[in-house]
């Protein structure tokens, strides 16, 4: 068991990284997030924000989440909605098929004047967060709703 905040369970390969800090938990006591961003910082970023409450396992190829989504189950995915080859919209889909019940939470950089928000809704995404983000309490506050 580790003590203090030590970080542990970093890994990355393939555009996996894969990430827990833990405070006398152990990793598979932490609620799972899967975070799929194709700018790798900003999934790196929101995961810093995320660490002491959840495993987060972050993704920048939208492909290679799809592969963890089928491999394993998550209690909660983040995605951008814009990315190339494979949109939120389609992460949506592919969550739908394989584990419905899991909360999907789309990112955008312009929740306000992006009339792709209200269709991600309808299709199943459960929240929109915008970027940048607001705060790291803000952000965690509001996905602790949906655990």
């Amino acid at each position: 068991m580790l003590s203090g905040r030590q970080l542990a369970g970093f890994t990355r390969d393939d555009g996996v990284a894969r990430r827990a800090l833990h405070s006398g938990l152990q990793m598979s006591e932490l609620p799972t997030i899967l975070i799929i961003d194709d700018e790798a910082d900003l999934g790196e970023i929101l995961a810093d924000y995320l660490e002491d409450d959840f495993e987060c396992t972050v993704c920048s190829d939208p492909r290679v989440a799809v592969d963890q989504i089928k491999a394993k189950s998550f209690d909660l995915v983040i995605s951008d909605m814009h990315m190339p080859v494979i949109s939120g919209f389609d992460i949506i889909k592919v969550m739908q098929e394989k584990h419905p019940d899991t909360p999907v939470i789309l990112l955008t950089g312009n929740a306000k004047d992006d009339p792709l928000v209200q269709e991600a809704l309808e299709k199943g995404a459960k929240g929109i967060i915008t970027k940048p983000f607001d705060s790291p309490d803000t952000v965690l506050v509001y996905l602790k709703k949906f655990i």
